[in-house]
């Protein structure tokens, strides 16, 4: 996974434990950050003298801002957060990886009602998407709930404040705090079903069709899919950003229940293996073609990562969808996680997660190119 060393060339304070960083981008790599709406990046520092890497969501928008900005939260106890957010300075240098994920669509056929729906932090890859459908002339009209604690907690304030004034017939935003101070005028409470319908309204199916994008903690997902759900929209139209962390793949886990059997693009699911004691995994990555041997109960990301194979990765818990990957041959078995972020259509092209799937009979194949 290519790197590059990008510098800070200013960094703002967003809210009480949030900073933005702009990076300078490299001119001799333009191509590799040519990124689309609410995608992330690999961010890889060095705390107390050893490497650390997670990931962090753009929060600028292609084509419409100038900078090239990721937006971090501090993680009380975080690895590299707390570094981000206190230490790092204008005229640091960090270590990047190009833009990845495909949280957003940008290719809709039709205009859209987009349903924003963010907590906290969970507000970067919806306010890039959000600057970049209000600078498209598509049609689109966009209701942006964003639920903070307090009026020091809203990060992206001002900016989404101008939005709203600037585009009075497109953007409707809706500040939710559950404690707010005693100046606050706007919605205050928790964020229920209850609220949920009451600001939404009623569903008018005549209007534009409505698609939804949620980022936040996994209660606030899971109460607001579960609310649309109800509403009327399809579960395809509800698309998540993941922040919540899944169990590995065990040796005794490979069962319908616990995880979800994953095969070629047009293989039938039940299609049969063979299986055998030791198992033969090919990998496609960067250009080149590896073939490994997979130690009993160990996922597709830690037998790359013990044959020193510099497979993509940053979580390891199935939230970042880093380590997608396509299988091509055979079958693996990957964790079940309602929220993990890939779609029903990834699962049926084969779409699974390294660091989540094992390999399941004598062989099989993934690819790390073109997902």
């Amino acid at each position: 996974m290519a790197r590059h060393s990008l510098m800070v060339v200013d960094k703002i304070r967003e809210a009480d434990d949030t900073c933005s960083l702009r990076l300078q981008l490299p001119p001799d790599a333009p191509d590799d950050f040519c990124y689309r709406p609410a995608q992330f990046v690999h961010v890889r520092g060095m705390v107390d003298g050893a490497p650390v890497e997670r990931s962090y969501s753009l929060s600028s928008a292609p084509g419409v801002d100038s900078h090239f900005q990721l937006t971090v939260k501090k993680v009380e106890g975080g690895a590299l957060s707390p570094f981000l957010v206190e230490r790092v300075q204008n005229g640091d240098w960090l270590e990047i990886t190009e833009p990845q994920g495909r949280f957003f669509d940008e290719n809709q056929a039709q205009p859209r009602h987009y349903l924003l729906f963010g907590a906290g932090s969970g507000i970067s890859p919806l306010f890039s998407i959000l600057k970049w459908l209000l600078a498209k002339d598509r049609g689109d009209i966009v209701t942006l709930v964003y639920a903070s604690r307090c009026e020091t907690g809203i990060i992206f304030r001002s900016e989404l404040d101008a939005l709203a004034v600037s585009h009075p017939g497109r953007l409707r935003l809706i500040h939710v705090l559950s404690r707010p101070s005693g100046n606050w005028t706007g919605e205050a409470g928790r964020l229920d079903a209850e609220r949920i319908g009451r600001l939404l309204g009623e569903r008018n199916v005549a209007a534009l069709p409505e698609i939804a994008y949620l980022c936040g903690p996994d209660a606030f997902m899971s109460l607001v899919a579960e609310t649309l759900e109800q509403r009327g929209l399809d579960p395809r139209d509800i698309r998540h950003e993941s922040f919540v962390m899944a169990d590995a793949v065990s040796g005794d886990s490979l069962d319908d229940e616990t995880t979800v059997r994953i095969v070629p693009a047009g293989t039938p699911a039940d299609v049969s293996v063979p299986h055998a004691p030791q198992t033969e995994l090919t990998v496609e990555i960067d250009g080149e073609e590896r073939v490994i041997l997979p130690r009993a109960g160990e996922t597709i990301l830690a037998a790359l990562q013990r044959e020193e194979i510099d497979a993509p990765f940053s979580c390891q818990e199935g939230t970042c969808l880093s380590c997608m990957c396509r299988v091509e041959e055979g079958a693996v078995r990957m964790r079940r996680h309602d929220l993990i972020g890939l779609t029903r259509e990834d699962l049926g092209e084969g779409i699974a997660l390294a660091c989540l799937s094992r390999v399941e009979g004598v062989r099989a194949r993934v690819s790390f190119e073109d997902v």
